[in-house]
């Protein structure tokens, strides 16, 4: 049977089971990807749990459109993803993968539970950059809704990273990788940044950088809980 669905996972894949007949799994940086001939793929981290996947199935057979969305993610036609890098993070590659299609269709389907730790050292923030920057030079080249479902979900990634980055910095990571980030990002795009301090809170944030994203005990509590961290 002809497979609808490609899960490449970001890890360890030994102790995942497809569960479906139309679902094939493999690790996101194994060659074989290449060679997939499913209808779509889907790129998560490992730990993931299934949850309403035969609607999501169901979907993706009938449909044509390069982006299929779901709750907290999306479907990529096979046929347009580029072999990943060993070291591309699962929402960098997404991004990249969005902004080489021309097509998106939206369900509010959730097919998966989805595990993911959000990834804030500095390197974190240098990837992030540049997921930034590629999205910027791909303005003029992307139809205007696939274009806003790449920015809405730059977004919401910038909520989390700073959030998690914040929480870091309360345990010793440098705080000035965090105030050069915030910068630079308010220089790339004003559009994309302005949706970004609606999405968190434009007083909060003026708040937060006068005193250079260093947060309080309460405050720590309050995104921790946010972020579903176990106190």
């Amino acid at each position: 049977m002809k497979k609808v669905l490609t899960v490449a996972v970001q890890g360890n894949v030994s102790n995942l089971s497809s569960e479906f007949e139309e679902v094939e799994i493999i690790q996101a940086d194994d060659p074989k990807l290449n060679k997939c001939k499913s209808k779509y793929t889907v790129f998560l981290s490992s730990g993931f749990t299934y949850g309403e996947m035969r609607p999501l199935l169901d979907r993706a057979e009938s449909t044509s459109a390069d982006i299929l969305t779901f709750e907290g993610g999306c479907l990529f036609k096979t046929s347009l993803i580029k072999h990943p890098d060993t070291d591309t993070n699962i929402f960098s590659l997404q991004i990249s993968c969005i902004l080489n299609c021309k097509s998106i269709e939206k369900t509010d389907v959730v097919p998966f539970k989805l595990s993911e730790v959000i990834d804030c050292d500095g390197g974190a923030l240098d990837r992030l950059k540049n997921t930034v920057r590629e999205y910027i030079s791909a303005k003029t080249k992307v139809p205007v809704d696939v274009y806003s479902y790449a920015r809405d979900l730059i977004c919401e990634r910038l909520v989390l990273v700073y959030k998690s980055y914040m929480l870091a910095i309360r345990n010793g990571a440098d705080n000035n990788l965090l105030v050069e980030f915030d910068r630079s990002i308010k220089s790339y795009d004003m559009v994309l940044y302005k949706v970004f301090e609606n999405r968190f809170s434009h007083a909060e944030l003026e708040k937060l950088r006068a005193k250079n994203f260093k947060i309080s005990f309460i405050t720590a509590i309050k995104y921790k809980k946010e972020l579903k961290i176990k106190q």
